[in-house]
């Protein structure tokens, strides 16, 4: 026996995601625990994890109090992370509409005739919608597409066969990257971090770069995500990526990229050791893919 969490009717009608085990997710375990990735929405008692009494109260006394707090204040403040949106370049295909997580983009007129708005209140800037449009008209400010380019041509200036180049995302995979390192947990060097605030905000073009520029390996990583459940921020985003790197992996397999060289890793934002021992096995990867064109190199 035990606590089972609500079915997903409230979840979804907030746009609040759900832990493994089918509870509310709160923003940071330790940072954020009565708050959510949406701001101005707080959990309280058994919505979050089962709690006893004690444990429930002081959680609804600490969501009280964030609550009154945003009240009070005249402005509302806002992380500037919303997507913007080139009308330019947006040919009104409407592609990006259905995949926010917070229905955050707004139609305007018939596909290919009409354009899109972006509804800042709403917009939580996982950038999902960006590594969508396929016309680049949609950019996540300070982590725009020319920044993320930027930063693998910067990782990759020399010796680019022996890098591991990671994808990591703000709230989990990035955080565990950060816990190897208070743990004091060494892993090898060859590995360079790329951070976004959602592994939704990869896109297909970022891969296509570190291949073309020869990396030894590329690691995609996110926010842990089962049939139970996805500890990801935005709302299920990450499922897309999930999506997305299924297309990847099949393209770059056509073109002799072993599997072992692009993989996919859900990183919780408490394991460190884990990113650390994934860090050890893509390096390895890296020394065999070394090796093995070593090889294939005629004797001078």
């Amino acid at each position: 026996l035990g606590l089972r969490p609500q079915e997903e009717t409230l979840s979804q009608q907030l746009k609040i995601g759900k832990s493994q085990d089918g509870f509310l997710l709160e923003l940071h375990p330790k940072l954020g625990p009565a708050e959510t990735a949406s701001q101005g929405i707080y959990l309280a008692g058994t919505s979050q994890a089962p709690k006893d009494v004690r444990e429930s109260v002081a959680q609804a006394l600490a969501a009280a109090a964030k609550a009154g707090a945003l009240l009070a204040k005249d402005v509302i403040e806002k992380e500037p992370l919303t997507a913007r949106v080139d009308p330019t370049f947006c040919n009104g295909c409407m592609l990006c509409v259905p995949v926010c997580p917070f229905g955050a983009i707004e139609q305007l007129g018939k596909v290919k005739e009409g354009k899109v708005r972006v509804i800042e209140a709403a917009c939580m800037g996982c950038g999902n919608c960006s590594a969508t449009c396929n016309h680049d008209a949609i950019a996540m400010p300070y982590f725009t597409k020319e920044q993320i380019l930027a930063q693998i041509d910067a990782a990759l200036a020399e010796h680019p066969e022996e890098k591991v180049l990671v994808f990591t995302c703000n709230w989990c995979s990035y955080a565990g990257a950060d816990q190897a390192g208070i743990e004091k947990i060494q892993y090898p060097p060859s590995a360079r971090i790329i951070r976004t605030m959602c592994s939704a905000r990869f896109e297909g073009d970022f891969v296509d770069q570190a291949f073309e520029r020869g990396v030894g390996a590329v690691l995609v990583t996110g926010c842990r995500l089962t049939e139970n459940g996805s500890d990801c921020h935005y709302n299920y985003a990450n499922k897309y990526t999930a999506k997305r790197f299924g297309l990847w992996q099949k393209k770059w397999t056509r073109r002799g990229i072993a599997l072992e060289r692009f993989q996919l890793q859900w990183i919780s934002a408490s394991e460190g050791k884990e990113f650390a021992a994934k860090m050890r096995e893509m390096h390895e990867a890296v020394q065999d893919y070394l090796a093995f064109r070593h090889e294939g190199e005629p004797d001078e």
